[in-house]
């Protein structure tokens, strides 16, 4: 999150999120993925919220405006569609995981099964 009334970058890559769950306040992780995607590999601490329910409880999942949040699915599609949602709804420290889970897994946590 920034310190100055600039909006945040829209998207984050896995270097700098990984650096940032290390701080004494992590950003949120939402997993927007399925269940059968997230049957086969996660990412420890994610909330899961899949994109295909987010209209009828997007409103409960998110009621802090000021959260850093990041979300991310299997590439980073469905993320920025729901980083681009949340942000028209006001909420403005949103990012997607730039590449998604599969990115990662490619260069943060190689024992991560891939799909």
């Amino acid at each position: 999150m920034t310190t100055s009334n600039e909006p945040i970058s829209f998207q984050i890559d896995c270097e700098s999120l990984r650096d940032l769950l290390t701080q004494p306040k992590p950003p949120r992780l939402i997993d927007c993925r399925e269940a059968d995607e997230l049957a086969v590999c996660a990412i420890e601490g994610a909330q899961h919220c899949p994109l295909s329910t987010w209209m009828a409880h997007w409103e409960q999942w998110f009621t802090n405006q000021s959260d850093h949040v990041v979300i991310f699915c299997h590439h980073g599609v469905r993320s920025m569609r729901a980083t681009a949602f949340l942000r028209d709804k006001g909420f403005s420290n949103v990012q997607s995981l730039d590449g998604g889970i599969d990115a990662w897994a490619t260069v943060i946590d190689h024992s991560m099964k891939r799909y």
